[in-house]
């Protein structure tokens, strides 16, 4: 026999256990807006709106006794920290693909179980792809085939694409551009990082492996030589 204990804890660090003698009434207003009594599995805490819905979820071993907790508060927060996702992506490629619906002949399915039945199925007959240069526009690609065995000519295609320009942009970085004189003063004058809105700082930060200094730095697109200035760099 299973028995829900509350544990309560008071002044001058006094605590005790009180029973539970229906947890529905005691935590169903704040799982859900439903104003009749629920049935939470005491193995992980969900609930159920029917008691056949308990005793299946049960019987199936859906139950894995994991109870979800909280995060306590001051840690109740997300914050956005892939900052280098936020720059616009080199080249990025946009794919579709046309099909024509052919039915399918087969044998009847048992109609005593349970059984989906397939009826038709996607033969692809045409594509088209798009590679979009962020940079330099001349650069863009669009391809379209229609005809037999287009997917293998569509991964014959895409390969040689992106082959091609891993060789010719990815590999040869290009060097940054000197900064004007404006943008020196810009980068001088700098407080915080225009990506993630960080001060710069003197210190020291020791994560326990490795240690940590929040530097003011240069950077450049790679693939234009354009200047990326004032931003936070963690060495």
């Amino acid at each position: 026999m299973m028995v829900n204990l509350l544990y309560l804890e008071g002044p001058n660090k006094k605590s005790h256990y009180c029973w539970i003698k229906n947890i529905s009434r005691l935590v169903g207003s704040q799982l859900t807006k439903h104003y009749g009594a629920i049935h939470i599995c005491d193995g992980c805490l969900v609930f159920f709106r029917e008691e056949s819905g308990l005793q299946k979820h049960i019987s199936q071993g859906d139950c894995q006794k994991i109870c979800t907790i909280l995060p306590e508060p001051g840690n109740n927060f997300l914050q956005f920290k892939d900052f280098h996702l936020s720059f616009k992506m080199p080249f990025t490629i946009y794919s579709d693909f046309e099909t024509i619906l052919n039915p399918i002949h087969g044998c009847t399915s048992n109609p005593t179980e349970k059984y989906t039945i397939n009826t038709h199925i996607h033969k692809a007959h045409s594509f088209a792809y798009f590679i979009k240069c962020s940079y330099n526009d001349s650069l863009s690609i669009f391809r379209s085939y229609r005809g037999k065995d287009c997917t293998n000519v569509y991964m014959k295609w895409l390969i040689e694409d992106v082959r091609r320009i891993y060789k010719d942009h990815f590999i040869n970085y290009k060097s940054m551009k000197p900064l004007t004189v404006e943008e020196q003063k810009r980068h001088d004058t700098a407080k915080d990082c225009f990506i993630c809105g960080e001060k710069f700082q003197n210190i020291v930060i020791d994560n326990g492996t490795k240690k940590f200094s929040l530097a003011k730095v240069r950077d450049h697109d790679h693939f234009t030589g354009e200047r990326i200035f004032s931003i936070l760099l963690y060495k």
